[in-house]
């Protein structure tokens, strides 16, 4: 889930008292889904101070972490221009300051949340560029500053992701540098000694720990994640996660039932309601209650479909055919 989780705060060590606490409750609601209240706030700040590209930058994420909720591109005209702002403002900042470990941090930030972007889009080209960017200007953060721990946040994921890389393609791509310990090692630098970007590296974590079956740790995080914000789906979507990989195919049910439920009070929801009720069915199905799974299914059609354009028509077709499978026996 998150990659690019909080980045945000990266930023904010450099900061005042009052923008670091403003940057806190932004990062707090976009955690907890809260996204048109981090967007108002995150757009405020950048109206009062048109020189620092701390507004715009929180902006960006924001919306880039709102379309990774939704599995949805909600409004990308809106993101690409704030992603024009951020760097153009960390440009004239940087010539009226001169390039500091916050600027670049910034910078390197937003380079990776484009470069997000368009890994979920498939265009790899234009993602290779703006990651490769990002992480060039966030080590360069690290050397001026090496008390910004914040920055191992994106670099620590990507050093995780590159020795994953290399794990699966060993044979071709054995000269490939990237270790996954030295991505987790980092990633818990900044879990325990970042100001505020701790709750993004828990949450990586977390998901990392679940793929190197290393349950203790990842459900210690996860927890201790719920009990800071029970109400975030992205905290949900790690839980379910967890379950599924110990085989707890009951449990998952519940944490995929309680995602539609909150998702089905969202304007832009449908989509992963009809995600997030197939999951719960298939999770069902996995722990041998059809019965259930029948129900679940048969509701969710019938609230949810047809829908209309893609990708939920795609789903409700998807879902129908399960539910006619499961009805069959089969």
């Amino acid at each position: 889930v998150v990659l690019l989780f909080l980045f945000a705060s990266s930023s904010a060590r450099l900061l005042d008292s009052s923008r670091a606490a403003l940057t806190d409750r932004v990062i707090d609601d976009v955690i907890d889904c809260k996204f048109t209240r981090a967007i108002a706030a995150a757009e405020s700040l950048s109206r009062v101070d048109t020189i620092d590209p701390l507004g715009p930058l929180l902006h960006l994420l924001a919306l880039g972490l709102r379309d990774l909720d939704f599995d949805l591109f909600l409004d990308s005209t809106a993101f690409l221009e704030t992603y024009a702002t951020t760097l153009a403002r960390t440009q004239n900042y940087e010539r009226n300051n001169g390039r500091t470990s916050y600027s670049l941090t910034v910078a390197g930030i937003a380079n990776a949340a484009h470069a997000s972007y368009y890994l979920r889009r498939d265009r790899y080209f234009a993602a290779i560029g703006s990651g490769l960017e990002g992480m060039k200007k966030l080590e360069s953060a690290r050397k001026l500053d090496s008390t910004n721990v914040d920055p191992n946040f994106f670099l620590g994921a990507y050093e995780y992701a590159r020795g994953e890389l290399r794990k699966k393609l060993w044979m071709v791509l054995f000269w490939y540098p990237g270790s996954r310990s030295r991505g987790i090692a980092r990633l818990n630098v900044c879990m325990r000694e970042a100001q505020l970007t701790a709750t993004g590296a828990k949450m990586a974590l977390a998901d990392i720990y679940v793929k190197e079956k290393e349950f203790a740790k990842a459900w210690s995080i996860i927890q201790e994640l719920y009990r800071e914000h029970p109400r975030s789906r992205f905290v949900m979507w790690s839980q379910a996660k967890y379950h599924e990989e110990r085989k707890e195919f009951v449990r998952a049910a519940e944490v995929y039932a309680r995602l539609a439920a909150s998702y089905e009070q969202e304007h832009h929801g449908r989509y992963n309601v009809l995600v997030t009720r197939m999951k719960q069915v298939e999770a069902l199905e996995q722990a041998g209650n059809a019965g259930a799974a029948v129900k679940v299914a048969q509701e969710a059609v019938k609230v949810n479909c047809p829908a209309e354009g893609e990708p939920c028509r795609e789903m409700c077709d998807e879902m129908g055919d399960l539910f006619r499978r499961l009805n069959d026996g089969g």
